[in-house]
């Protein structure tokens, strides 16, 4: 995520991500590709993660594009519940793991977390939609919870500089600084 937020990237990134669900929920791999051959732009992992934040951000900022990629999602969702939730869950470990691995590796360098913060920011906000899509299918997991506490816990004590909110300005009204703390806090570079 880069400071400057672009509505319609985000919506032409959904459109692809939300092609090509179905395929990618029937597979194997967490991280699967958006779109079927070379391209010159660049576009994100497909996951499900990937799709629900850019779901949440465009449900909260745009229009009947966003809505109709929502009922897409939601359609697929509904044909393929238990691939969509195992690849959900597969996905928040992976993130918090990975993040894990590289924050214990900063804990006392936050020169050098400051210089590759955004990633772990991403990577985190990805993780709370993951979450959130799990608190409103009932879907309660101890075990991430705890890997979630642990991750912000190392999150927030690197992260030790309160700030103005890290992204750009438009997606403020989307992450609150209660829900997203990580997005209002930076490494003292």
């Amino acid at each position: 995520m880069t400071r400057q937020y672009d509505l319609e990237k985000d919506l032409r990134e959904a459109e692809a991500i939300v092609a090509g669900l179905e395929n990618y929920l029937r597979s194997e791999p967490l991280y699967g590709s958006v779109g079927g051959g070379f391209s010159f732009q660049r576009m994100p992992a497909l996951t499900v993660g990937a799709l629900e934040l850019r779901l949440r951000r465009l449900g909260l900022l745009a229009s009947d594009r966003a809505r109709a990629l929502q009922a897409q999602r939601d359609a697929v969702h509904e044909e393929w519940p238990l691939h969509y939730r195992r690849k959900l869950e597969r996905e928040a470990h992976s993130r918090l793991d990975t993040m894990g691995r590289y924050l214990q590796d900063m804990a006392g360098e936050p020169a050098q977390a400051a210089r590759n913060w955004q990633p772990e920011l991403l990577r985190r906000s990805i993780v709370e939609e993951l979450r959130r899509v799990m608190a409103r299918a009932g879907r309660h997991e101890e075990t991430l919870e705890a890997k979630a506490r642990r991750t912000d816990a190392l999150l927030l004590t690197i992260a030790d500089q309160p700030c103005d909110f890290l992204w750009d300005p438009q997606l403020e009204a989307v992450y609150p600084p209660a829900d997203f703390p990580w997005l209002y806090r930076r490494p003292r570079a």
